[in-house]
Parts: structure tokens; C-alpha cells; sequence
């Protein structure tokens, strides 16, 4: 029962830290769209670029995750 107190505390740990480092993006990311200067088309294109970033990533992760189960 220890070890699964244990685990639990760790992945809850872990969690928590996961939302305060996406509290942290995301508070970035307004920023520096607020910071644009071009207005509207500027954060368009930031909110794209980004987009496509993370859309890339998780295709690479989907792909070590099927390579690594089958």
C-alpha cells in the first residue's frame, strides 16, 4: 500500500507541475500576442506557426508511441 501511496503522490506531483508549466505557455503566449504589432494578421500568423508546431509534435510522439507498442 506504500508503494501505491507512493505512486500516486508522484503522478499527482507531476500533474501539478504540468499545469503550472502550462499556466506559464500560455500566459507567454498572451503576452506576446498583446505584443504584436502589426494587430490582427500578425497574430493570426503567431497563433498558426504555433499551431503547426504543436500539431508536429504530437505526430512525432504518436509515432514513437506506435513503434514503441507494436
Amino acid at each position: 500500500i506504500n508503494r501505491q501511496i507512493y505512486e500516486l503522490n508522484s503522478c499527482i506531483k507531476l500533474k501539478q507541475q504540468s499545469n503550472k508549466t502550462l499556466t506559464r505557455y500560455y500566459r507567454k503566449l498572451k503576452n506576446t500576442i498583446q505584443s504584436c504589432s502589426d494587430g490582427r494578421s500578425a497574430f493570426w500568423e503567431l497563433l498558426r506557426k504555433k499551431t503547426k508546431h504543436h500539431l508536429v509534435s504530437l505526430d512525432i510522439l504518436g509515432n514513437k508511441l506506435q513503434r514503441s507498442i507494436g
